[in-house]
C-alpha cells in the first residue's frame, strides 16, 4: 500500500471525514414519506433530495469525492409503516438502494433512453 493509500485509511479509521458531514435539520420536509406516493415514486424523491444536499469533499491524497455529506437523511417509511411493512414481508438491509452496479454494456448498446422505456420510465414526473 503506497503512502497516499496508507493515509486514507487511517483518515477512515480514525473517521476524520465525520468532519465534512452536515446536520440535518429535524424539522426538515421529507416528501418522500407521503404514504399516498408508490414506493418507487417516494425512492426517488429521497434519492434526489439526498444528492441535493450532497457537496463533494475532497480531503488531501483523494482522487475520487467518496465522502458523503449529508449520511443521516430519515428513512423512506415512518416506524408505523416499516413495521407494517416488515410485519408481511422479509426485507434485506432495510430496502434502501445502494451501491448500484449499472450493466453498463447493455445501456451503450441500447442507449439510456431505450432502457427508460423499457422499464416504463418517463420524461416527467410527480413531485
Amino acid at each position: 500500500m503506497n503512502q497516499r493509500m496508507e493515509f486514507l485509511r487511517q483518515f477512515q479509521w480514525e473517521k476524520r471525514h465525520h468532519a465534512a458531514r452536515i446536520t440535518l435539520d429535524a424539522d426538515m420536509p421529507l416528501p418522500y414519506r407521503d404514504a399516498s406516493l408508490p414506493d418507487a415514486m417516494r425512492t426517488a424523491l429521497r434519492l434526489k433530495l439526498a444528492l441535493e444536499m450532497e457537496t463533494p469533499y475532497l480531503f488531501d491524497g483523494e482522487i475520487i469525492a467518496f465522502t458523503r455529506t449529508a449520511p443521516n437523511l430519515p428513512f423512506l417509511f415512518d416506524d408505523a409503516q416499516w413495521k407494517s411493512i416488515c410485519g408481511a414481508h422479509f426485507i434485506h438491509e432495510m430496502g434502501n438502494v445502494s451501491n448500484l452496479s449499472p450493466d453498463y454494456e447493455k445501456v451503450i448498446a441500447s442507449g439510456l433512453l431505450a432502457v427508460r422505456d423499457r422499464l416504463g420510465g418517463s420524461t416527467e414526473h410527480e413531485a
